[in-house]
Order: C-alpha cells, then structure tokens, then sequence
C-alpha cells in the first residue's frame, strides 16, 4: 500500500515515501547520494547504496523513518543489493577482493561472506524463489547465466554459445529461469530449467525483447 522510490534533484537523490491511495510523501534519507531502492519482505524495510562516505555502501533505513543503518563498510563500492525471499539476507555485488564478485551479508548486520571468486564479471544478480540460491549473468569470454548456492558452494552454468545471454529471473515455482539472448540472432526471451537441459525459446520477433 505503499510507493518507495528516488527523487533527484539536481544532483541531490534521496529515498522518499507514500501511500499509494494518495497523501504527503514522507523524505527517508537526507544525505543526497542514494540509489537502488528495494522494500524488504515483510514491508518495514528499505534497502539502498549511497556513497555519503565518498564510496558506494549498501545500507537500511525503516520504511516508517528512523536512523539509516550502514550494512557495507568496504573500501570499495558495492552496489545492486538484494533481499533474500526470507528478508534474513542481503545479497549485492562488490570490489571489495579487488575485483567484482557476489557478496552476502546477514541484513540485520553482521560480517559479509564472500560467495564467488573468479576473474569474470557478475551482473544482474538475484535471489532464486526458496532463497537458497542466486542467479545472475556472468561474462569471462562470452556472458551466460549462472546459478549459484548462496553459501558460496560451486556455481553451474545454465547457458552455453557463442551469443551472450542475460537478465535472469527465476520462475516463483524455483523450476525455470526466464533471460533474454541473441543466441538465435535477435534479443528474444528464453527459458532455461534451473536443475539444467536445454533452453527453450519463447519469442521469436525481430524486435529487442
């Protein structure tokens, strides 16, 4: 019932809310550097970056306002937080190895553990429906889509080819996982099982999807 969301002025942005049915938005940050907006699941939540301390960290503040509270406190960015489906996790990608891996720290503060580490870039990082897993799209040579358990175990590669492929979401059930590729020659959707076989294309346009 309720709408989160960025406003920027200028080159300020802060996390404001309000209530969908209409009202006065109520401002949750002041310090002006914010991004990266998502509500925790159970709503009293909302998690951000902000690079108030001259680099980007992932922090919280309550959804009915309060002190913001600092998650990250790397010397290097991190970005792209997530909730966990349980809101007992926070997953975010990071330099803080030298390089950009996957991250997890408990979301009610806590030491962050480190969940990949490899020479490849992680993108578009989410969290699979039962929480014990992470997808995201990966690029070493060419970019392909990975599941990854969220205790830092061996990631599988669900994609191969030539063509990259990327934006994985997986499917509420946890059995599939929908991404776009231009593994036929256009960007079309596909779905891929997450247990693994062979993807299925579900658009055939020869427009972007």
């Amino acid at each position: 019932n309720r709408v989160v969301f960025i406003q920027a002025v200028g080159e300020k942005a802060t996390v404001w809310v309000r209530a969908v049915g209409g009202g006065v938005p109520t401002q949750l940050t002041t310090e002006g550097r914010e991004n990266l907006v998502a509500i925790s699941p159970d709503g009293k939540d909302v998690l951000y970056t902000s690079n108030r301390t001259g680099k980007s960290d992932v922090w919280v503040v309550p959804i009915d306002g309060g002190a913001p509270r600092q998650l990250t406190r790397e010397v290097r960015d991190d970005w792209e937080p997530t909730y966990s489906p349980d809101g007992r996790w926070v997953a975010y990608l990071s330099e803080a190895g030298g390089q950009q891996d996957v991250w997890v720290v408990p979301a009610a503060g806590g030491p962050p553990t480190r969940v990949t580490n490899d020479v490849g870039t992680e993108v578009d990082l989410t969290w699979t429906p039962d929480g014990t897993g992470l997808t995201y799209s990966y690029t070493e040579a060419v970019q392909q889509i990975l599941v990854q358990p969220a205790d830092s175990g061996t990631a599988r590669q669900l994609t191969t080819g030539s063509k990259p492929s990327w934006g994985p979401q997986a499917s509420p059930d946890g059995q599939w996982v929908a991404y776009t590729s231009n593994q036929a020659g256009s960007e079309d959707i596909w779905i891929i099982a997450i247990a693994g076989g062979e993807p299925r294309r579900l658009t055939t346009s020869e427009a972007h999807d």
